[in-house]
């Protein structure tokens, strides 16, 4: 198990965004809102599909505190980090 590095996600997302099929990126542009809801998603799921797939996963912290307090844990400090 690795980490992914901020710079080589962020380039798997622009590359994801910018090779997404033409009609998906038109439909997000569109000015009409059921379009654009469809293009949206479309580009979401995308992201998605790149990020939460066989090989790769996102994870969180569990949410700790009082019960009307809660916050996101924190890696190393709340919760075991899952990335040593």
């Amino acid at each position: 198990m690795r980490r992914i590095d901020r710079d080589d996600l962020a380039t798997s997302i622009y590359v994801a965004l910018r090779t997404a099929p033409a009609t998906a990126k038109r439909a997000f542009r569109s000015k009409l809102p059921h379009e654009s809801d469809a293009g949206t998603r479309a580009l979401a799921e995308r992201v998605c599909d790149l990020l939460d797939n066989k090989s790769s996963m996102v994870i969180a912290a569990d949410m700790v505190g009082a019960p009307y307090v809660r916050t996101p844990g924190t890696f190393g400090v709340t919760e075991p980090d899952p990335c040593p």
